[in-house]
């Protein structure tokens, strides 16, 4: 940050967040807090804090102050555009950015997220703009090499994208937190240029670079526990909330498995409003683990009708009006069992996909904040694996309303999968939901790219390209070690 707070406690705080322990280090921003509401870079650490811990609502709060009392702190206005991002408030982020630059002019982080956010809104040729004197300099710099990659493809500039990510990545003293998706991004860029093995060797290498900590057996467990406690007499003895299940869709998956195709294709009918990945549900998990309340099975019946009508509302403020509303969190898969409970007879949507392509579909991309299991070919094949049977087991016992849409159908006979999804989701047929890449609506995914093209079937059997290599994939995605 751009201030440096005194005392003990705050350089405390800062070493702990540097070192990952982000909630030890909140605790100590906010007992500092109760005592001094004006300091800059105690509201800017504050919130950055809070933003990694998924509290975006506080955090925008901290940092919008923080920049308010110290415009300079670049860093600050850096953290703020993406928790807007992250709420979904795109334009928003735009505008602070442009604000921040004021401050920065030619900063190449401000830069390149602001060229980011507007190549997420199609706007190529601007975000062209603002990076094109920055690419020119003799040292190149990760954050634009990532902004050069998204680019690369809609301005028919991957040649010089690949030489700009290659000079990049070339040095190996760049943060890993810098150099792995720089070389996720050129391995994307060099299989579209048909080189897969050279493209294989990067991914591998970015893999290797980033590789947070996943247990594979005790995620196993974990599961296991899941499917025991929701057994189908414990769902049976339990009350069930009188609550109106006809507007939230979940959309749940494997990440990388068609989530951010269908809701796009959702997103063109005039009754729907998506609104893509929300933290609603983990952010409801959060509060009853906190007040307490572990077990919903053996919650009194008026509580929990209270509960689903908080659970409930949540989704319809969003959109009082639209007569659907989706959330495509991937993750809430984990949570179809809760979700049955608060608000039973709701419906789900589960995209499914070929596992191998899936998988490496999830191997070639970078991953910021979740999904620790995506960078190893035998935990990608255990947790892909874990979902599937998780799956089948919410299908045969909860009171949830379930369609499946396979991608591969959808990708080649777009209008039958389409209708039938319509049908199930209650909604009349409009012919919008089969230009979905006309929206120009922006998608906040790693599929933020694919889902503005119009519908191709070349990622159908794309882990063939790399078989020779897939052996720890496969043996996992079979139950072996």
């Amino acid at each position: 940050m751009a201030a440096v707070r005194p005392g003990h406690a705050f350089a405390q705080a800062e070493q702990l967040r540097a070192a990952g322990r982000v909630g030890e280090a909140l605790a100590i921003y906010r007992d500092l807090y109760k005592h001094t509401k004006d300091d800059a870079a105690l509201l800017a650490s504050m919130g950055t804090a809070e933003a990694a811990l998924g509290d975006h609502a506080g955090a925008r709060g901290r940092l919008a102050k923080a920049v308010q009392l110290n415009p300079s702190d670049a860093e600050a206005w850096f953290e703020l555009a993406q928790v807007l991002r992250y709420e979904e408030k795109l334009e928003r982020a735009i505008e602070t950015l442009e604000r921040a630059l004021a401050q920065h002019p030619s900063h190449p982080q401000l830069t390149a997220l602001r060229a980011e956010y507007l190549a997420m809104q199609g706007r190529h040729g601007e975000a062209w703009k603002l990076i094109e004197p920055l690419v020119g300099a003799e040292e190149p710099d990760a954050a634009l090499a990532l902004v050069y990659a998204t680019l690369a493809r809609p301005l028919d500039r991957v040649d010089e994208a690949i030489e700009y990510l290659r000079r990049t990545a070339s040095d190996t003293s760049l943060h890993p937190a810098k150099r792995g998706p720089v070389l996720f991004r050129l391995a994307q860029l060099l299989e579209h240029r048909g080189e897969y093995e050279d493209a294989w060797a990067a991914a591998s290498e970015a893999n290797s670079l980033i590789s947070p900590p996943f247990d594979p057996a005790r995620h196993e467990q974990a599961v296991e526990s899941l499917i025991g406690s929701f057994t189908p007499e414990r769902l049976a003895a339990v009350h069930k909330p009188k609550t109106d299940p006809d507007q939230t869709v979940f959309i749940v998956a494997m990440p990388r498995s068609g989530t951010s195709l269908t809701e796009q294709i959702l997103s063109r009918h005039p009754d729907v409003h998506a609104g893509g990945e929300l933290p609603i549900v983990e952010s409801f998990i959060g509060e009853l683990a906190r007040s307490g309340q572990h077990d919903l099975f053996s919650t009194e019946p008026r509580r929990l009708e209270r509960l689903a009508d908080t659970f409930r509302r949540r989704y319809r403020k969003l959109a009082p009006k639209a007569a659907r509303i989706t959330d495509k969190m991937p993750a809430n898969i984990v949570h179809l069992g809760l979700i049955s409970l608060l608000m039973p007879g709701a419906r789900v949507v589960y995209c499914r996909r070929d596992p191998l392509d899936t998988c490496v579909s999830c191997y070639f991309q970078y991953w910021p904040r979740t999904n620790n299991f995506i960078y190893d070919l035998h935990h990608l094949g255990v947790y892909a694996r874990s979902v599937a049977r998780l799956m089948e087991h919410w299908k045969s016992v909860l009171d949830l309303r379930i369609h499946d849409v396979v991608y591969e159908d959808l990708v080649n006979d777009q209008e039958r999968v389409t209708r039938g999804l319509l049908g199930f989701l209650g909604l009349d047929w409009h012919d919008g939901c089969l230009s979905f890449h006309e929206s120009g609506r922006a998608t906040l995914t790693a599929s933020a790219y694919q889902v503005q093209q119009k519908m191709y079937d070349t990622s159908i059997g794309r882990y063939r390209h790399y078989e020779r290599h897939l052996d720890p994939l496969k043996r996992a995605l079979e139950g072996g070690s």
